[in-house]
């Protein structure tokens, strides 16, 4: 009798019978005397080819692989209806929505390459119906700060900076408040302060200057002045210009915003008077004060692109990964190692990792091995290849009856082979010139940890007796064995010496980014125009 098909006979068939049992997803394999049954579902078989397509897209991003997802992950999610299961309809709306931003993304890519005059229209219309709006709220805070400090009565300077310390919020827009005595002198102050503060008559001013656009806001104290400020620009030479608010204008909109000093705009049709109350003159009410002149400006062609095809391919790549997670949980279990294989090919042979934000652990740049090609071209690829043969060796690694004699011959390569392999492996370690923080540090040393630790595993699987009721504890052993020879061929390799502000400097550990800077006495308060210098809370 023959138990390769479901029909029980041993008769002859055409060649194409072997289709429906393809399309019934029933596979036999025989291990020793028993037959044990793999099912795959029709919606696993959905989700590896649809993942297999997001990978295609995410390596060249096309209007056609992303039609190809969709129709895929539509016939998954028939499927998956029809089995009723609810791994299989989580699978089919993560895939669905992982399509869906594929898709997306490939027809806005292709408006702008192909509607590129209508496309900048819509970007500057909707930005100047934000800008309105952005402005307002920032010219809000600076005077709902300026007021609230007004209103406090410390006793002592030391209260005062404690009291505007609370009243000055991390969150974004960047803002800060000072308080200037009877001279003119910041006699306290919280927040961080871009350029100095300074006295006027003005209740609400815009500061413009070659680094910075700061709106400002005052308010009288007694024989104190108040003067509080929102930064609205940064220049790109500015390293920290994040929480600025043009920064977050164009996070929102896509498009920049370029400030004048009044009455020095061009004549352009994009350019806004910001005017308090109103540009437009009112009978019976003072001339408009205006503060600047502004232009929403939007992004370039080509990196408008980049921005839409970044961003699509971020959100496709978490989805992808969030159905092989769901393969890995609910599915059987070829498909659980159909999702752990797939996490792996889909990190290594696609950008996946650096569009989520892990390049340096993804980059040949800091680690770099031509062993296995591209699975020890980066650090990320090694500790995936670790993971899975730590995986392996948990589910497969079960002591035979009878154990070949190639097989212990195999397991002493391995043991005897594993420093100089970790050596080996610890030569691709790159550090940049600019030094190692803890993070790339540990980005080096857990990987070659994870594959030393999994050839030890492996090592003590071939070598563990069948009388033994329990291996684990050789193991365990061998593995933190191989982790610690990972960290000294890691340490060993990084322990070179690299010229830096310091003098020489010991690479290879987390402190090699360490600068060198000026001691100061200890409880003393750095005065403001240092904090100003240096760009820093005070």
């Amino acid at each position: 009798m023959l138990l390769g098909r479901p029909y029980r006979d041993d008769q002859a068939r055409i060649a194409i019978q072997v289709l429906p049992h393809l399309l019934g997803c029933e596979v036999f394999q025989q291990y020793g005397p028993t037959v044990s049954r793999f099912r795959v579902g029709h919606w696993e078989l959905a989700a590896a080819a649809l993942v297999t397509a997001l990978a295609l897209w995410l390596s060249s991003p096309s209007l056609g692989w992303g039609v190809v997802g969709f129709l895929i992950i539509l016939a998954g999610a028939w499927s998956a209806v029809r089995e009723r299961g609810v791994g299989a309809m989580l699978a089919a709306g993560v895939g669905v929505a992982a399509a869906a931003a594929a898709l997306s993304t490939s027809l806005e890519v292709r408006a702008v390459e192909r509607r590129w005059p209508e496309v900048r229209e819509s970007l500057i219309a909707r930005a100047s119906a934000r800008l309105d709006a952005t402005l307002a709220e920032a010219v809000d805070l600076a005077r709902d700060v300026a007021r609230r400090a007004a209103m406090l009565q410390p006793e002592t300077r030391g209260r005062a900076f404690e009291l505007l310390s609370d009243l000055v919020s991390d969150a974004p827009p960047e803002h800060g408040v000072v308080i200037l005595d009877s001279e003119g002198v910041p006699w306290s102050w919280g927040g961080r302060h871009r350029v100095p503060p300074r006295r006027s008559l003005r209740e609400l001013s815009a500061r413009i200057t070659p680094f910075y656009v700061v709106l400002e806001a005052r308010r009288q104290s007694g024989p104190r002045t108040v003067v509080s400020h929102v930064v609205l620009a940064a220049d790109s030479a500015v390293p920290d210009r994040g929480r600025t608010v043009a920064s977050r204008f164009t996070r929102e909109t896509a498009a920049a915003l370029e400030f004048f000093a009044p009455g020095a705009a061009p004549s352009n049709t994009d350019v806004f008077d910001y005017c308090l109350p109103a540009c437009a003159p009112q009978p019976g009410a003072p001339p408009p004060d205006t503060l600047f002149s502004v232009r929403a400006v939007p992004p370039a062609q080509g990196t408008l692109k980049l921005e839409k095809t970044a961003e699509g391919a971020r959100w496709t790549a978490a989805l992808a990964i969030g159905v092989l997670g769901l393969l890995v949980v609910c599915g059987g279990p070829l498909a659980r190692w159909g999702g752990v294989l797939g996490v792996v090919a889909l990190l290594v042979f696609s950008p996946a990792g650096e569009r989520l934000g892990l390049a340096p652990l993804f980059s040949s740049a800091f680690y770099f091995v031509d062993v296995f090609g591209p699975l020890s071209a980066s650090a990320g690829a090694l500790g995936l290849v670790g993971a899975v043969l730590v995986i392996a060796v948990v589910q497969l690694g079960r002591p035979r009856a009878r154990r070949p004699r190639w097989v212990t011959v195999v397991a002493g390569v391995l043991v005897v082979g594993l420093p100089y392999g970790m050596w080996t492996l610890a030569q691709g370690i790159t550090p940049p010139s600019t030094g190692e923080g803890l993070v790339l540090w540990l980005s080096w040393q857990v990987p070659l940890a994870v594959i030393g630790a999994a050839v030890g595993l492996w090592a003590a699987a071939l070598l563990e007796r069948p009388d033994r009721t329990s291996g684990a504890g050789s193991a365990v052993l061998a593995g933190v064995a191989a982790a610690g020879l990972g960290v000294v061929g890691v340490w060993s390799r990084g322990s070179q010496r690299v010229p830096g502000p310091c003098g020489t400097q010991r690479c290879g550990s987390p402190w090699c980014s360490s600068r060198c800077v000026p001691r100061r006495a200890r409880g003393s308060s750095p005065p403001l125009a240092s904090c100003l210098a240096l760009g820093r809370r005070c």
